[in-house]
C-alpha cells in the first residue's frame, strides 16, 4: 500500500511521516512539492509550505499536488494539518476535497498523548481552550476559536458534521449508520472528538472497514493508528537507529518562538552543552548594509563555535515587540516580517555549510526548517527514527547529513540534550 500525505510546513511533515517510520514503513519527506521526484518509498510526505500563505495561493499548492497525487498509485491519502488548527485549513481541505474527490473527509486534529483533545467539538490544548492559549497569538497564524465544526464551518464554506466521543464508544455499526446517513445528506467533512489515545485507534478501525474512499484529516496523532487499521503493519516496531559514535559537532538553528521551544534552550545552556549564538530579529530587517553586518557577526561567531568543535545554537533573538515595530516602519506585515527572519537563519547556515564540514543538523520551526534545507539545495531526505513525539530523525544520504527536525510546541525540557545526545552514537533516553 502506497500512502501520500499532504503537510503545510515541513515539521509537521516530519512528524507525520515519523508515525509511519515506527511500522518499519520507508518515508521520503519531499521538502518542496514543486521538486516532487517519483519515489520508491512506501509513503511520500509533500511540504507545501502554505501554512502562511494568502488562502487562494495555498488552495492553488495544495490543488497542484493534489492533482499530481491522483495520477500516482497511491492507496491512501492523508491531509496532515496543526494540531493547534493554524493555517489555511479550509481553503486546503476545499482543494484536496475537489480533486481527490473523496466519499468523507475525516477531520480529526486531536492527539491527545500530547495534550490535544477535542472534546464535544471543543480543542483543549493542555487542558485550556484553544483560543486561550499562545496560539492566539501566533504572528503569523493565529486561531481565535476553539470549536472545531465551526473553525472548519467558516473557513470551508461547507456544511460540516460531528461524531462524538459517544459516537465512537458505539463502536462500527453506530458509526456505519451515522456515515450512511451523512452521505446521504452529501455531508463530506466529518470531525471527530478524541478525549483519550484509544478514541482516534476505535475510529480508526471502524472507519477502514467500511466500503468508503476517504481522505484522513488530521495531525500526526490519527496518522499513527492508520497502520494497523488498514493492515499495513501488525505491529509498531520503533527504530533506534544507532548511529556512528563521533563527536563532531552539532549545528541547531532555532527560529520557532514557542514557549516550549525556548525552555528547551534554555535547559541546554543551563548544562553548558552548547554555545548560542543570537541573531538580533530587528537588525536582520535592516537596510542591506545593516543586515549584512548582523549575518557577518553571526556567521564569524558561529564558524569559530563550530571550528574549536563546539555545539552551536543560532537562535533569532524573542524581542517580539521591538522587531515588529522594525517591521512596521518597514511597511512590513507579521507574515513578512517572519519570513524574513527565517530566511536570514537559512543564509547563516548555507555560509556555514560552505566553509566547514557540517554533518549534524537540529532544526526547529517549520518556516526555518524549510529555509535551511531550500537554501542548502535539499530537495528531499529520508526518515530514520522519531526520537520523541514531535522530534523526527532523518538522512540526506547525498551529504551524509543528519538533519533532526522539530516542531516548535513538542518535546521535553531536555529534547536538545537528548538530541545532541543520539547524533553521538548515544540513545536519545
Amino acid at each position: 500500500m502506497k500512502i501520500a500525505i499532504v503537510a503545510d510546513d515541513l515539521t509537521g511533515a516530519s512528524d507525520c511521516g515519523g508515525q509511519l517510520v515506527r511500522y518499519g514503513i520507508r518515508v521520503s519527506v519531499q521538502i518542496n512539492p514543486v521538486m516532487a521526484e517519483e519515489s520508491n518509498y512506501d509513503a511520500v510526505v509533500f511540504n507545501t509550505v502554505s501554512r502562511s500563505l494568502p488562502a487562494n495561493e495555498a488552495a492553488l499548492i495544495v490543488k497542484q499536488v493534489s492533482q499530481y497525487i491522483n495520477e500516482q498509485p497511491f492507496d491512501l491519502i492523508y491531509k496532515k494539518i496543526d494540531s493547534t488548527l493554524r493555517g489555511n485549513i479550509g481553503a486546503e481541505l476545499n482543494a484536496m476535497s475537489d480533486v481527490i474527490q473523496p466519499d468523507f473527509m475525516i477531520i480529526a486534529p486531536g492527539y491527545p498523548q500530547n495534550g490535544r483533545q477535542i472534546i464535544e467539538r471543543i480543542h483543549h490544548l493542555n487542558g485550556e481552550l484553544l483560543h486561550e492559549t499562545e496560539v492566539s497569538r501566533d504572528p503569523k497564524t493565529p486561531v481565535l476559536q476553539s470549536d472545531v465544526v465551526e473553525l472548519v464551518a467558516s473557513q470551508t464554506g461547507r456544511a460540516v458534521a460531528h461524531l462524538s466521543k459517544a459516537d465512537i464508544d458505539r463502536g462500527k455499526a453506530h458509526l456505519a449508520d451515522r456515515l450512511e446517513v451523512y452521505k446521504v445528506q452529501n455531508m463530506t467533512y466529518i470531525v471527530a472528538d478524541s478525549i483519550i489515545e484509544e478514541d482516534l485507534e476505535r475510529l480508526a478501525n471502524a472507519l477502514a472497514q467500511l466500503p468508503y474512499k476517504y481522505v484522513w484529516v488530521g495531525s500526526a496523532g490519527l496518522m499513527n493508528h492508520l497502520p494497523k487499521a488498514f493492515a499495513i503493519a501488525e505491529n509498531d516496531k520503533p527504530q533506534h537507529i544507532p548511529l556512528p559514535v563521533r563527536n563532531d559537532p552539532v549545528l541547531l538553528v532555532v527560529g520557532s518562538v514557542s514557549k516550549m521551544g525556548r525552555e528547551q534552550l534554555h535547559s541546554l545552556m543551563n548544562q553548558e552543552l552548547a554555545v548560542q549564538i543570537m541573531a538580533r530579529s530587528e537588525k536582520l530587517l535592516a537596510d542591506e548594509a545593516g543586515k549584512q553586518l548582523e549575518l557577518d557577526r553571526v556567521i564569524d561567531a558561529a564558524s569559530r563555535a563550530l571550528a574549536t568543535g563546539r555545539h552551536t545554537v543560532i537562535v533569532a533573538s524573542d524581542n517580539v515587540a521591538e522587531t515588529k515595530a522594525v517591521g512596521q516602519l518597514l511597511g512590513m506585515t507579521p507574515i513578512q516580517i517572519s519570513d524574513a527572519i527565517s530566511a536570514a537563519l537559512g543564509s547563516i547556515t548555507v555560509k556555514l555549510f560552505g566553509g566547514l564540514a557540517i554533518h549534524k543538523l537540529f532544526l526547529t520551526g517549520g518556516d526555518t526548517a524549510y529555509q535551511v534545507l531550500e537554501q542548502l539545495g535539499i530537495t528531499a531526505f529520508e526518515l530514520m527514527e522519531e526520537l520523541e513525539p514531535g522530534v523526527l530523525l532523518g538522512k540526506y544520504e547525498a551529504r551524509s547529513l543528519y538533519i533532526v527536525t522539530k516542531a516548535g510546541n513538542f518535546g521535553s525540557d531536555q529534547t536538545m540534550e537528548r538530541v545532541i545526545k543520539k547524533l553521538h552514537g548515544g540513545e536519545c533516553i
